[in-house]
């Protein structure tokens, strides 16, 4: 009897993307589950990646602690919040001149 192989569903990233967040959008830093905002980015290109934190005046709250490589073919950034007041935030994420940004919550 042979053995099939059946692929049920199947996800390719091939540019600069977020392949992973560990939240949905809210988070309260220092708590479990979710303690800090996690996100893991596909960078094909081996370009630096940098993210930053800025609040929605647009003003620079955090750096984005990186904790992987930061030109490897996955890079994985963090912000833990620390500091930050209840809120809506926007994190940027940057890497060759690509840049992907979205909104998190602060809730405490």
């Amino acid at each position: 009897m042979k053995k099939k192989l059946i692929i049920l569903s199947m996800v390719m990233f091939s540019g600069f993307s977020v392949v992973s967040q560990n939240i949905q959008k809210i988070f309260t830093p220092g708590v479990d589950p979710y303690p800090k905002a996690v996100y893991v980015v596909n960078n094909p290109d081996g370009d630096k990646v940098s993210g930053k934190i800025y609040d929605l005046k647009g003003e620079i709250v955090a750096d984005m602690n990186i904790v992987s490589d930061i030109s490897a073919p996955r890079v994985t950034l963090e912000w833990d919040g620390a500091g930050a007041r209840k809120g809506v935030y926007i994190y940027h994420i940057e890497a060759g001149g690509k840049v992907i940004s979205g909104t998190v919550v602060v809730a405490k």
